[in-house]
Formats: structure tokens, sequence, C-alpha cells
């Protein structure tokens, strides 16, 4: 997103640099930084994160929990309270597998709902 805006100064852009739970995100602001970009206003923004599972399944059945770092640190709390699911960090989006092992239930907890179709929500 930086390389385009720098490129092209008619586009505007939306970061993250602040989050109220986690901290500074230090490496958006140091993009901003190698940037000839500059902050012009600012947009506070609520995120709800959903855990997202298989119809039918139960927070017993969950072993394993996928999510980007960020939003697992944001679900600290509940995962904490949740002991044996085991936190896996993905840095892209997660991807519902198309076969689910019987072994293991996984479970993904998407960036934030924003992201959903609102027929989901």
């Amino acid at each position: 997103m930086f390389d385009r805006m720098n490129n092209d100064r008619s586009l505007l852009g939306i970061i993250a640099i602040e989050n109220t739970i986690a901290g500074s995100i230090l490496q958006n602001h140091e993009l901003l930084r190698k940037s000839e970009l500059s902050i012009i206003g600012e947009y506070k923004l609520r995120i709800s994160h959903v855990l997202a599972a298989l119809p039918g399944e139960t927070m017993d059945d969950i072993l394993e929990v996928n999510s980007h770092p960020m939003a697992l640190m944001q679900c600290g709390d509940f995962l904490q309270a949740h002991p044996k699911m085991k936190v896996v960090e993905k840095t892209i989006r997660p991807v519902v597998p198309k076969k689910f092992h019987t072994v293991i239930f996984r479970a993904m907890l998407p960036f934030a709902v924003n992201w959903l179709p609102k027929s989901i929500t």
C-alpha cells in the first residue's frame, strides 16, 4: 500500500498504527517513517472478533485456534481462559480448511467481523 500511495498522490490510505489492547503497531510505524507519506487524520474503529467453527461443534471440540498474531493478542483473555486450545499464529487471513481432521478440530479467529458479509454478522 505504501509503495502504491507513494507513486499515486491521488490515493488516500487507512492503516492501523495503534491498538488499545496490544499497543503501537511498530511495523506500520516503520513503513510510514520510511515513506514520504504523512498522517492527515484519525479514525477509531471498534474491532469485534468471533471464533468460527463448523456447525454442531462445541467449545470442548476446539483444540486449535489459528489467527493473526494481533488478533490472538486482542483475544488473550479468552484464550487464557481456554488453555486446552493450542494457539497458532498465521500472518495471512485464515482460510477454513476443506477437510477437518477427526483427531484435532481446528477453529479460526477471523481478523474482525467487519470483513464478513452482512448476512453472516
